[in-house]
């Protein structure tokens, strides 16, 4: 059945990637009951009936391994080779978590157009605003 939907989205993705109207979010995540470390990516594309397409593309444990910026690359090259994105094609622009947060995400797609995540830069301004410390000054 996976291999059915990968079918029928996947070249639509690609044509869209193709045509640089395409983004994509990464994100990585451990689990907190089995401690797995997975990779999620997803694409965001416009279709040509001017509706917004959001597709899981993949979500896959990544490997053993640390978390480091070449590991990512890597990881998220191999992985969309897989289903057809050459890496040497691949003309997406990657959204990830904000810049302070995500160094090594930020590393990784150095050779990518990367934008970092308004609702994380939300998430900190507000966190930041509305710590008990920052309150006190």
């Amino acid at each position: 059945m996976a291999d059915k939907v990968r079918s029928d989205i996947m070249p639509k993705i690609i044509l869209a990637a193709d045509k640089e109207e395409c983004a994509m979010t990464i994100d990585l995540w451990t689990c907190n009951h089995t401690t797995i470390n997975y990779m999620g990516v997803t694409s965001h594309h416009i279709s040509n009936e001017w509706e917004l397409v959001n597709k899981v593309v993949m979500t896959a444990k990544f490997p053993d391994c640390p978390k480091t910026a070449e590991n990512i690359r890597n990881e998220l090259e191999e992985r969309l080779e897989s289903l057809g994105m050459s890496n040497k094609t691949l003309k997406v622009k990657f959204v990830t978590d904000q810049s302070d947060q995500g160094a090594n995400m930020r590393k990784a797609l150095e050779d990518y157009i990367r934008i970092p995540c308004s609702a994380h830069k939300i998430n900190t301004v507000l966190r930041h605003t509305f710590d008990a410390n920052f309150l006190q000054d």
